[in-house]
């Protein structure tokens, strides 16, 4: 899930690695507008093999974050985030 709660647009570059592979299973570039959020991919789309984890690489305002999840019955989304202030924030929820 992307998130801008800044005012005004920002470009996220997002990659989806699968750890047990590194391959990539998803690799895009986001326009995100003020105060806009949206879904960009789902890991269930790359079909894992039961619980497998996956690293989340976001790239914007020139920083890289990551975050490694795995998937089981009780995995949540990545967000990243751009602060009202326009700093980014990734992170993890679990339910």
């Amino acid at each position: 899930m992307l998130e801008n709660e800044w005012d005004r647009s920002v470009e996220m570059h997002v990659r989806v690695v699968r750890d047990a592979t590194n391959r990539t299973v998803h690799e895009a570039n986001y326009t995100v507008g003020a105060d806009e959020e949206r879904t960009v991919y789902n890991v269930a789309a790359a079909d894992p093999d039961g619980i497998e984890s996956f690293t989340v690489v976001v790239t914007t305002r020139d920083t890289t974050d990551r975050v490694t999840i795995e998937t089981s019955a009780c995995y949540g989304n990545v967000y990243a985030e751009i602060q009202a202030d326009g700093t980014p924030y990734v992170y993890y929820a679990i339910c």
